[in-house]
């Protein structure tokens, strides 16, 4: 008997005549590899694509890092150009004053003397972010050498393996192979060039700065102040490096409605300060002080507010509801400390209460902070404590359950609001579910019963388990309805009994 032969699995020879009729049959099937060199060259292949991924990802961190210190830069630089201007007008100021004022000049010169100071620190911290963005950009343009140079060569790599494949069977497949393009990752490079010059990084810096978080248009409705506001457009502009000018050009694109007309009736517009001064002074009613003083006096911490935050919104309070047109520095911080220390929480309250009033809002508030720190740790440790010793009452109970249990831990405080298995007593198993009886009514008197009860009439033999005749008949004196099965032998007694009657009357 014949046998079929099998086909095997891998296909005919190249130059077979069976290879081109191989190939119609599997046309999804890849051509076999001819050269033993494309392991090695897919492993070196793996490497470079690790090695590529790794310094994409450098570059990307880099890149990250270059942004922060940028916007740290231009912060810097901001504050500076304040700073220089403050001096100036302190130079001014101190040439105004009369050399015969000696006191005043004494306290010019001192804010001049800090003001320099200041000006130190920041130029100096200015020069390290300087330096360190230099360092950056130069680590950034070698990682992006070495990601080209490997870029490069993996398409190389790629090509010579294309054409090794191509050897074998360009005869049967004369398509062409397209060579991938090297395209390097060069973002930095576009920002500040390759070889960034220092004189001209400022200017770099500053072209493509950008605002790095949005404002909402102002409308005067709502809960947000016009002071809100201007705070947060400041913030903005910051940011952003603009100067008086250019605020003063991009103020009105956040603005709508009633806002937006009030800022165009504002002439002339050439300083920008005297332009918001002006601006807040016509949005605020006429009767907006007294609205905050209400509130001032009867706005009180709540629970889950914090000091900081109770703080900061009697300092916003204070300044709407004592503006400075009537009242002075001094005068608003004496009041705002008097109403913060007033609305505290109460266990705040009889703490700062004790301690002698400051004139100063902010040293009040670091004092309260404290206090709150200092109330937040005792309880944690109380805390702690209770359930410590919860614990070990537990495991002696457990261990030792004939010994007499010891004294109860004292409850934590807030227990309703500090959730925790360990924080109420022990209770065995057996006792749980189970909360002892106790009859709170007075015990009942002893009372003898009535005379008629207390004759003890005795049934005769038979007529203990005979029905009576007052019962009925659903109703026997025996346990169940199935008196023939329950009780044989008092039926069969009573039936003897009755026959002896019977017999003994005839």
């Amino acid at each position: 008997m014949r046998t079929r032969q099998t086909r095997s699995a891998s296909p005919p020879p190249i130059f077979s005549p069976q290879r081109k009729l191989w190939e119609r049959r599997h046309p999804f099937e890849e051509p076999e590899q001819s050269d033993s060199s494309f392991s090695t060259h897919s492993s070196i292949e793996a490497a470079l694509n690790e090695q590529v991924t790794e310094q994409a990802q450098a570059v990307d961190e880099q890149q990250r890092l270059a942004t922060v210190a940028e916007e740290s830069y231009l912060q810097t630089t901001q504050t500076l150009q304040q700073l220089h201007q403050e001096l100036d007008q302190i130079n001014q100021q101190l040439q105004q004053v009369p050399p015969t004022n000696s006191a005043e000049q004494d306290l010019i010169l001192d804010r001049k003397n800090l003001l320099e100071q200041e000006i130190d620190e920041k130029t100096q911290k200015q020069a390290e972010l300087q330096q360190y963005l230099n360092q950056t950009v130069t680590a950034i343009n070698e990682i992006q050498d070495d990601l080209d140079d490997n870029l490069v060569n993996l398409a190389k790599l790629q090509q010579e393996d294309q054409k090794q494949k191509r050897k074998g069977w360009f005869r049967f497949y004369p398509f062409k192979t397209s060579t991938p393009k090297v395209k390097p990752l060069s973002k930095m490079a576009n920002i500040f060039g390759k070889h960034s010059a220092v004189d001209d990084f400022e200017q770099a810096l500053r072209r493509t700065a950008r605002p790095f978080f949005d404002l909402a248009p102002f409308s005067n409705i709502g809960n947000q102040t016009p002071h809100q506001f201007i705070e947060e457009f400041n913030r903005l502009s910051t940011a952003s490096g603009w100067d008086e000018s250019r605020m003063l050009e991009i103020f009105p694109a956040y603005l709508k409605g009633e806002p937006l007309v009030v800022f165009q009736d504002i002439k002339p517009k050439t300083d920008f300060k005297w332009v918001l001064t002006q601006f807040v002074k016509k949005l605020s009613p006429s009767n907006q002080a007294m609205l905050w003083r209400r509130k001032l006096g009867n706005r009180n911490q709540k629970v889950d507010e914090g000091v900081a935050e109770f703080g900061k919104y009697i300092r916003e309070a204070a300044r709407q509801a004592y503006p400075d047109n009537e009242f002075s520095k001094q005068t608003r911080e004496i009041l705002a400390v008097e109403a913060f220390r007033e609305h505290l929480r109460p266990e705040l309250f009889k703490k700062i209460i004790r301690e002698p009033k400051k004139n100063n809002l902010a040293e009040e508030i670091q004092r309260a902070m404290e206090e709150e720190a200092t109330q937040k740790e005792l309880k944690q440790r109380e805390f702690i404590q209770d359930n410590m010793v919860a614990f070990a009452r537990l495991t002696l109970e457990e261990d030792n359950p004939n010994v007499p249990p010891n004294l109860q831990p004292r409850p934590p405080p807030l227990q309703q609001f500090q959730a925790g298995p360990l924080q109420q007593p022990f209770v065995p198993r057996t006792q749980r579910f189970q909360p002892r009886f106790q009859n709170r009514q007075p015990p009942p008197s002893q009372r003898p019963p009535p005379p008629r009860f207390q004759q003890n009439f005795q049934k005769p033999p038979f007529q203990q388990n005979y029905p009576q005749p007052f019962q009925p008949r659903f109703r026997q004196p025996f346990p169940q309805q199935n008196r023939f099965n329950r009780n044989r032998k008092g039926i069969v007694r009573s039936l003897v009994n009755d026959a002896f009657l019977f017999f003994l009357f005839l």
